[in-house]
């Protein structure tokens, strides 16, 4: 709530959603939630981004949120570094690291304005060995264990908070009215 400036209504509404999505299937959703908030918001990812890239991760076969935002944590470790393994994996996927890392480190913009074309731009890499490489110099060794498709539906995009909106509400009618049907 307070990284991302959510009411409590509109924090439980995502968490309410994500249980019922089956983002938990693991038992990690609400921990992944605790532990990689304060990793997306530093990165500039908004609390809509942050489930989408969780919801998108666990529908492509990502096992757990833990391991998305895991990946997403070296992420930002690795661009945040910088240097020749941020660089080539830039260069490899059209980007200019440099430039884009200027922009972030002036506070112009933040590695999440970047995060789809980064995805996009490792997705057109047709050598799978290739794009292999590219993933693991950009996410670290979360995207080793995850393979070759860690990236094919990944996003940032798709969730809004009036897509949450009243999913607690809706839960806690159903359980109060659960005697009379």
């Amino acid at each position: 709530m307070e990284r991302f400036g959510l009411t409590s209504e509109q924090a439980f509404d995502m968490m309410t959603t994500g249980l019922q999505e089956g983002l938990s299937a693991n038992g990690d959703f609400l921990e992944s939630i605790t532990e990689y908030a304060p990793v997306f918001a530093d990165a500039g990812f908004s609390a809509e981004q942050m489930y989408a890239i969780m919801e998108s991760g666990a529908s492509s076969g990502v096992l757990g949120t833990d391991k998305i935002s895991d990946a997403i944590k070296e992420m930002g470790v690795i661009l945040g570094e910088g240097g020749e393994r941020a660089e080539t994996a830039f260069k490899a996927i059209g980007l200019n690291f440099n430039e884009i890392a200027g922009f972030v480190e002036a506070g112009d913009e933040t590695w999440a304005d970047y995060f789809d074309d980064i995805v996009a731009g490792i997705n057109g890499i047709e050598d799978p060995l290739e794009r292999q490489r590219v993933q693991v110099q950009i996410f670290g060794t979360m995207a080793e264990d995850m393979g070759v498709g860690f990236t094919e539906a990944l996003t940032s995009m798709g969730a809004s908070l009036a897509d949450f909106e009243g999913a607690t509400d809706s839960l806690n009618a159903k359980y109060e009215s659960f005697g009379a049907l």
